[in-house]
């Protein structure tokens, strides 16, 4: 019920196909990460990343290291990716406080 408001809003394309891992179960595996695969349209990252949006603002917001252009499947990417996340939903919702920093904390990293 949480997101079916929202399943309308959706891109039109859909995924054909769904593999989920248990790396943490599997003493081979060492790790999972996500990939684009080779058909893939190269906008792929971006169309994952597209959030879902009520009123003209974003409500849900998607991140991950699959939806990073430069740094997909890394943990880079990862982190990467939730912050964008977070400044889309600052900005959007006028939310920006003072941080003596700056916003970006996490621009140092490199794929």
């Amino acid at each position: 019920a949480g997101l079916a408001p929202f399943w309308r809003l959706l891109p039109s394309w859909r995924p054909v196909a769904v593999h989920a891992t248990s790396w943490t179960a599997n003493p081979l595996s060492g790790g999972s990460y996500s990939y684009p695969r080779p058909a893939a349209p190269a906008d792929a990252a971006d169309r994952l990343a597209a959030p879902l949006v009520c009123g003209g603002l974003p409500t849900v917001c998607f991140a991950g290291e699959a939806t990073h252009t430069r740094c997909f499947g890394t943990v880079a990417g990862a982190m990467l990716s939730g912050e964008r996340e977070a400044e889309r939903l600052l900005t959007a919702w006028d939310m920006h406080g003072e941080d003596p920093e700056g916003s970006r904390h996490l621009e140092h990293l490199e794929c």
